[in-house]
């Protein structure tokens, strides 16, 4: 439309020269001004046409997701109880950290919850005793056993819903770890699986 616009107007220009309307000197100052004028505005649109090629938008920041801490970080071990108590005796045993006994009876997931700081159940390990595809996947990518980091996030809605916009693939779990609970997962770039969660 600009690039019309402004071909109109050279257009305009010649015929007044053509009847001797303008002044030579004027003359040379409007063709210089609509030909840089128009000379920029081609050189914008191959750059944006590249920029667009290239998978680039001009378009205003994207939000991003508002993490509020680290929670836990999810580890694997083999099926069985004798494993579960392994696994206790290096984390608590040799490191020091402390059993949850408030972890809920997860029935498709066993396995146990570890606070890093006595006390403190804000950051933990939560075992997951899981070999293969779990009783609580649903694909071999969907299942929340997998080793992975989970966060509490400010908005756990506009968290999913900043996933969706910039195509990022997740799933939800409702009502895994007790009634009302709800947790969104996906990859990131190397498909290492995250977790978020929202804030307590």
């Amino acid at each position: 439309m600009r690039r019309r616009l402004l071909l109109q107007r050279a257009n305009d220009l010649l015929v007044d020269v053509a009847y001797g309307q303008l002044a030579h000197r004027l003359c040379l100052q409007k063709i210089a001004f609509i030909a840089g004028t128009l000379a920029l505005s081609l050189a914008c649109g191959k750059l944006g046409g590249r920029a667009r090629r290239h998978g680039f938008q001009e378009e205003a920041p994207k939000m991003a997701i508002r993490i509020v801490e680290l929670l836990h970080a999810g580890l694997r071990v083999p099926m069985g109880e004798a494993q579960v108590e392994k696994a206790l005796g290096f984390y608590v045993g040799l490191l020091g950290m402390q059993r949850d006994g408030e972890r809920p009876h997860i029935p498709t997931i066993p396995g146990a919850w570890v606070n890093v700081k006595t006390g403190d159940r804000g950051r933990q390990l939560h075992i997951m005793c899981a070999e293969g595809k779990s009783a609580a996947a649903r694909t071999a990518t969907e299942d929340p056993t997998r080793a992975h980091l989970a966060f509490s996030v400010a908005d756990l809605d506009e968290a999913q819903a900043t996933l969706a916009e910039r195509g990022i693939k997740h799933w939800v779990y409702e009502s895994l770890v007790g009634s009302g609970s709800r947790q969104v997962f996906f990859e990131d770039p190397f498909g290492n699986m995250i977790e978020l969660q929202q804030q307590r």
